[in-house]
């Protein structure tokens, strides 16, 4: 799969959201960034996604959020894995410095990596190389 060149955002706090835009606003110029607040919601878009026309997107994961938690996100999406694995790379993105979160993401088959918030611009610059020139590109 190409890199995608949307970044799908899910994370319960808003001020979180304004400032990862900016990062990867800052990488990567030509990017659609969509942005959630509620899990339910991304969990939706992104299963209509996969019923229709998927855009490949990069989606940027929370763990800790109140009404449904990164790994309860994942179990949902696990249940379309086929689609989520051809159009989705999926990056988990928290302010836990547990060690057992990242090693939990190593182990989901549909987990990517592990970013620790606040997402800066090194983290983005560390995606495979040939991330980013399907990046630059557009």
């Amino acid at each position: 799969m190409n890199f995608p060149n949307r970044f799908l955002l899910v994370d319960d706090d808003p001020v979180n959201n304004v400032l990862t835009k900016l990062t990867i606003k800052r990488t990567f110029n030509s990017v659609e960034i969509i942005d959630f607040t509620e899990p339910d919601e991304a969990l939706a878009f992104i299963k209509e996604e996969c019923e229709n026309s998927p855009t490949p997107s990069l989606l940027l994961l929370d763990i800790n959020m109140p009404s449904l938690s990164g790994w309860e996100v994942l179990e949902r999406l696990s249940e379309i894995e086929g689609a989520v694995k051809k159009y989705f790379v999926i990056f988990m993105l928290s302010s836990s410095v547990d060690p057992s979160d990242r090693d939990r993401a190593q182990k989901n088959p549909i987990v990517t990596g592990y970013f620790e918030k606040p997402l800066l611009q090194e983290q983005l610059l560390e995606l495979p190389p040939m991330f980013h020139s399907n990046l630059e590109e557009s």
